[in-house]
């Protein structure tokens, strides 16, 4: 192979790689934006189901609910947690999948 037909064999794969690189820069960003908008709506959501176990354990206290109803907000509000965190981790996976293509190690 001839030098000018290997440099514009080198030139057409250092264009795909940029492509790529750009694509998954692209990538990131778009995750990232989409996993804070789903945090916020996620800690809300945490929120309101931490504040219904607590009420939950005020009216069985009071005797107005049987431990069932108590029972069922705080798995409620445990799963909601879980969501919570697994967003969390989804943001901060992406925040590393954004280092790395920027030429990150």
């Amino acid at each position: 192979m001839n030098e000018a037909a290997q440099a514009s064999l080198l030139a057409s794969e250092y264009g795909k790689r940029t492509i790529q690189v750009f694509r998954e820069v692209e990538d990131a960003l778009v995750s990232i934006e989409t996993y804070k908008e789903e945090l916020v709506a996620q800690e809300s959501r945490t929120t309101t189901a931490i504040g219904s176990e607590e009420l939950a354990h005020v009216r069985y206290d009071e005797g107005s609910t049987t431990y069932l109803e108590v029972l069922e907000q705080q798995r409620q509000s445990f799963s909601a947690q879980l969501d919570l965190l697994s967003n969390r981790l989804n943001l901060l996976n992406s925040y590393i999948r954004l280092y790395k293509a920027l030429g990150g190690g």
